[in-house]
């Protein structure tokens, strides 16, 4: 069953025949035989996080833009909604190079993952492609089927912005969203007929964040409508901050323009800096925040829950209910993205 390959049209372009034509090939021994024409690589675009073992996650795409090129081209596959679904594959695009080299046909890919914008709720492979397609190894073409597996042992990670400028690009991102809130706030509460305190329309702030488990304190303060002062250990910067449409903002500082994002978790904050992207905790005392908790659904009368980190489908439970549980044991097990991902206790308990 099947068609035959001499009667398919693209192979018989390959050996020279007529593309149309039914007449046999000989495979071995052709008329023309096919001479190898330039280079060509192929990227897959996948919505896994990198730095997390590749663990894939789903969301809404914000941004894409791409541009094809003479020796580049690809396509992407999003739903009508704008969304990456959790029971589909990972992979959402496939971009291709082509070069007279080898090295040509990587350096063509290399521009257009740099020219690449992907925004959205979850993470993307376009990075780590970037870091590896730079690579020594790959470069030099000696890569080897455990090359892969090496790095991700070694925890090779994606390029990071510059942490000085990602602070003061992150400390703007959520000083100046807590003064539009607090302005909104202000502005309904007159609508409504009542004046809140003037100090709620106070436009410095603190702001602090955790990388690396070092703690950054910074002090924004507002001075115009794109101008921000950001200290930090009695030294500071003045920033020239202007919002975008699509609520991106884009930042001078010390002559160099930088065009961020944020992206506010529940725990962190995640910063894209011309398309190089960072992740600063927020605050996080373990004691503090369970006694907080503990109080909370006492109050309520609840009971303590744990939250899955990807949206996907429960397959089942491994621990029976009121059973004991040690911290870093696998309690369930969903399918997110046709791949199966364990839930881990975060403490002892039952």
């Amino acid at each position: 069953m099947g068609i035959s390959l001499h009667r398919i049209k693209s192979i018989r372009l390959l050996y020279g025949e007529e593309p149309l034509g039914v007449s046999p090939i000989d495979f071995d021994n052709p008329k023309h035989k096919p001479v190898p024409n330039g280079h060509a690589i192929a990227a897959r675009i996948t919505s896994e996080n990198p730095d997390e073992g590749f663990k894939p996650s789903s969301g809404t795409v914000e941004e894409l833009n791409f541009r094809s090129r003479q020796n580049v081209w690809g396509y992407f596959s999003i739903s009508s909604s704008g969304g990456l679904h959790e029971f589909a594959d990972s992979q959402f695009g496939h971009i291709f190079s082509y070069g007279d080299t080898r090295d040509d046909a990587r350096e063509n890919l290399v521009v257009a993952l740099k020219e690449l914008s992907i925004r959205g709720d979850f993470h993307s492979t376009v990075e780590i492609l970037i870091r590896l397609l730079e690579t020594e190894a790959f470069i030099n073409n000696t890569v080897k089927t455990s090359w892969l597996d090496t790095l991700i042992a070694e925890r090779f990670k994606t390029e990071k912005p510059n942490t000085m400028i990602s602070l003061v690009c992150g400390a703007i991102h959520a000083a100046d969203e807590r003064f539009r809130t607090n302005f909104q706030n202000f502005q309904s509460s007159l609508e409504r007929g009542q004046i809140l305190p003037m100090h709620s329309l106070s436009v410095s702030t603190h702001v602090e964040l955790l990388c690396d488990s070092i703690k950054y304190k910074l002090q924004v303060t507002k001075c115009g409508p794109s101008c921000f002062f950001v200290v930090m250990n009695e030294s500071y910067v003045e920033v020239e901050a202007n919002r975008m449409n699509d609520g991106g903002i884009l930042i001078n500082l010390d002559g160099s323009s930088y065009l961020t994002f944020m992206k506010e978790d529940v725990d962190s904050y995640r910063i894209i800096v011309n398309n190089k992207s960072c992740v600063f905790q927020k605050e996080n005392d373990p004691s503090v925040l369970r006694q907080i908790k503990l109080i909370f659904l006492f109050l309520l009368n609840i009971d303590l829950f744990f939250r899955s980190p990807s949206a996907g489908k429960l397959l089942h439970y491994t621990v029976e209910d009121g059973g004991p549980i040690e911290a870093g044991q696998t309690y369930a097990e969903i399918e997110v993205m046709k791949m199966v991902t364990e839930l881990r206790c975060p403490s002892k308990g039952q």
